[in-house]
């Protein structure tokens, strides 16, 4: 697949799932702030990137929980006050910007790797990473075909993001709005490979 193509499919999710989406923003929207706030993360007057944001309810649950929070996604759609066009392998914003960076589209990344490392460079020094996995095929899940990056274990998908340069901190399990894990991980230069 192209860099070209992959952003046409992607961008062509939200209009041809919009029902879909939609519900899934709504449910994510009443479920992830529980989450976070198990990591116990002082979240007040911190600034918050959220990767793949699609409609935005991450970055309205970071703004709840006192947050300054913006969202960046291929196609956020009309009139989205929350989320910016823009592709989390090339982020428009400069280094060390970030507290926190969140993302729940591991799975949405053509190059993984370039994911995690604009997320490593737009976190300050002492930055938190938060992601939320699906479950890998072996474990049940059956990604779509807008699922461009796959994994077969939540483990094997956690080592790849410890080798962009994380250190996990927190796991948690999740079922809404699909199964998977939660992971709270500290910028670490020592785990860069």
């Amino acid at each position: 697949m192209t860099y070209q193509q992959y952003v046409n499919k992607q961008k062509e999710k939200l209009t041809r799932y919009a029902t879909a989406v939609k519900a899934a923003d709504t449910v994510l929207g009443n479920v992830l702030g529980i989450r976070i706030l198990k990591d116990a993360i002082d979240l007040k007057g911190k600034s918050v990137l959220c990767l793949g944001a699609r409609l935005g309810a991450e970055v309205r649950v970071f703004r709840g929980l006192g947050a300054f929070a913006v969202g960046v996604d291929l196609n956020p759609g009309q009139e989205n006050r929350y989320v910016l066009t823009g592709d989390f392998q090339s982020l428009q914003f400069p280094p060390a910007c970030a507290d926190v960076v969140f993302s729940n589209s591991l799975d949405h990344a053509l190059e993984i790797g370039l994911m995690l490392r604009e997320a490593y460079r737009v976190l300050k020094p002492q930055g938190q990473l938060i992601t939320e996995v699906q479950h890998g095929s072996e474990e049940g899940y059956h990604f779509d075909s807008y699922d461009v990056y796959h994994w077969k274990t939540t483990d094997e998908i956690v080592a790849k993001v410890a080798a962009g340069g994380f250190a996990e901190l927190n796991r948690q399990r999740f079922t809404r709005p699909w199964h998977g894990t939660h992971l709270l991980w500290k910028k670490d230069p020592k785990q860069r490979l």
